[in-house]
């Protein structure tokens, strides 16, 4: 008896907890459901009452009327915000990449509590930085320029990069730098060919964290861009401004600002994956 009560104890554990796993589930996958659900509508379907969960066909008139709008030109801002991102990703990554095997191989003075301040820059909130930021712009003729934005999205990205990575680089023994030394490298060649290589997962997270902070944020590329550097995010904005708040095109848009996103992390992933195996088949 004790034996069957205890089983019975377990199922209904897993019953009930995966019950609401599945609540939870519901309840972060509706909300993209629904987005993607509305940008597939015909319009005269998005307002109906009561709404509709299920359609029969797929209506793609919110995705050209996003993309082909004379009035709108979200072409061009998907264009500048890839250009913002990726080379804000690119310059982060390589400074931080670099900034994190100084602070974990070579010796300096106020070492430690340089790290420190490093870390604590990546916590002071954006809503500080708007006036300070858009002076050091101002000076330097830098408003409303996508280099403007490429050095904005530098300053707060890269503070958690380099923190992120210099834990990594710790993890990799400095052995191998010594015995590549051996071999015949210098230590810029025995970090070229050995650490970075194995540090490889770790700057792939990092450029994938980076990529997707340029790429969704608003706030700066509101107050700090132009009409010449306006990415996306802030673009879709414009048809409320612009008496044009459509539903079926503000979900088209969010999917097309989406795909970039998730295709770089399933990349990235897939990368990360591929870097640990060939580390330990390597090793």
């Amino acid at each position: 008896m004790f034996s069957i009560s205890v089983k019975w104890e377990r199922r209904v554990k897993i019953i009930l907890g995966g019950a609401w796993m599945l609540m939870i589930s519901l309840a972060i996958l509706f909300p993209t459901y629904w987005i993607v659900l509305t940008s597939l509508k015909h319009p005269k379907e998005i307002l109906e009452r009561p709404p509709i969960y299920f359609i029969d066909y797929l209506s793609f008139h919110s995705y050209r009327n996003v993309w082909n709008n004379p009035v709108i030109d979200f072409p061009g801002w998907l264009l500048n915000s890839f250009v913002i991102s990726i080379s804000a990703t690119l310059i982060a990554t390589i400074v931080a990449s670099l900034s994190a095997l100084a602070f974990t191989r070579l010796r300096f003075p106020g070492q430690s509590r340089l790290g420190v301040l490093v870390f604590v820059a990546y916590l002071v909130p954006a809503s500080l930085l708007f006036i300070p930021m858009y002076l050091m712009l101002a000076q330097f003729n830098l408003l409303e320029s996508k280099m403007g934005l490429i050095i904005v999205y530098i300053s707060f990205t890269l503070p958690f990069i380099v923190w992120m990575l210099r834990g990594y680089f710790q993890t990799i023994p400095k052995d191998l730098e010594e015995c590549a030394m051996i071999d015949g490298c210098s230590r810029v060649g025995a970090w070229m060919r050995v650490v970075l290589p194995l540090a490889a997962p770790g700057i792939a997270a990092a450029s994938i964290f980076a990529f997707t902070n340029a790429w969704n944020e608003y706030l700066f590329a509101w107050t700090l861009g132009g009409a010449a550097s306006r990415t996306a995010p802030v673009g879709l904005t414009r048809w409320v401004f612009l008496d044009m708040f459509f539903w079926g095109e503000l979900s088209a848009g969010a999917v097309f600002l989406a795909i970039p996103a998730v295709l770089m992390y399933f990349l990235g992933q897939r990368f990360i994956v591929s870097g640990l195996t060939g580390g330990a088949v390597k090793g």
